[in-house]
């Protein structure tokens, strides 16, 4: 990527915009399961970005081999290895291709720490120096993982929990002579949230209504004890053991369930998950089967 000069960028605050990308396993009770971004914003410029210094970066993984490549006070450095996307925005550039660079990294890259230093220079004692930033209500990660964000002050040793604040300020005494140098730990870490238990007895009842396009089958099982529970997913397939397709659009509240959606002939082969309020979700009971209109088999 070419460097840009300053007629090209509009001399603007400092964005950093970086996309993580948890990618998702479908119709399975584990698995990251969305993706998530945040905005990172550096109040103060960078005073040396003209001289094409290392200064207010992003380090992906710990690495220093970026560099500013944009020369003017919208600082921006590559990220050139490690496990983030990461996409700079500059409000004030329309020619660039959507006013974005773009480096692409895979967050589920094994073995590669997810933190991140955070370089600010700073030539200003007049005001505080801010970071702010915008995250999701809540940091989706795979179902019994809680995604958690934090940056840490490395000079007060401080962590921010990013999901419980907005902004962090501190008070510079740096001066064009000599910048103030301050480096911060951005961190991303999930913590283990507990699954409900796995549901058992469940049976199966299939049943006619003397219509031919009505034969539904009704499942029964006994209730978890967790005070905390969401509900029960409901999981179908046509091959025992294997390619459940889940049911229930919602988890549903009641221990039992009633498919009418079913077709005279086939054997249908059920099983049941438990999903508590934190979004985990347990594993699979054991299987039983029916097949509509006929006494269930044995």
């Amino acid at each position: 990527m070419g460097k840009l000069t300053s007629a090209h960028l509009g001399k603007v605050t400092t964005y950093l915009l970086i996309f993580l990308f948890f990618m998702g396993i479908p119709l399975s009770p584990s698995g990251w399961s969305e993706d998530w971004q945040m905005s990172f914003n550096v109040s103060v410029p960078d005073p040396n970005a003209d001289g094409g210094l290392l200064i207010n970066r992003l380090e992906a993984g710990g690495l220093s081999t970026g560099t500013d490549l944009f020369d003017n006070e919208s600082d921006v450095a590559a990220l050139l290895a490690g496990p983030v996307q990461s996409a700079f925005t500059h409000e004030g550039e329309t020619t660039y291709p959507g006013g974005l660079q773009l480096l692409w990294r895979d967050i589920r890259a094994d073995g590669v720490p997810k933190t991140w230093k955070v370089k600010v220079a700073s030539q200003q004692s007049s005001s505080p120096i801010t970071l702010a930033w915008t995250t999701p209500p809540s940091i989706p990660s795979d179902t019994c993982h809680l995604g958690v964000v934090s940056l840490q002050d490395q000079t007060t040793g401080q962590w921010i929990d990013l999901n419980a604040a907005s902004s962090y300020s501190y008070s510079s005494n740096g001066t064009v002579s000599s910048p103030e140098i301050r480096f911060f730990t951005l961190t991303v870490s999930s913590i283990p949230q507990n699954a409900p238990a796995i549901p058992t007895g469940l049976v199966s009842r299939s049943g006619s209504f003397n219509h031919s396009f009505f034969h539904p089958i009704l499942l029964l099982w006994k209730g978890n004890s967790e005070t905390d529970l969401a509900g029960y997913n409901v999981w179908r397939s046509l091959s025992s053991g294997s390619g459940y397709v889940r049911l229930t659009r919602v988890p549903t509240v009641r221990n039992q369930y009633v498919d009418m959606r079913v077709a005279q002939g086939p054997v249908y082969h059920y099983v049941i998950t438990a999903v508590g309020k934190n979004g985990c979700e347990s594993g699979f009971s054991k299987e039983t089967m029916a097949r509509a209109g006929r006494p269930t088999p044995r």
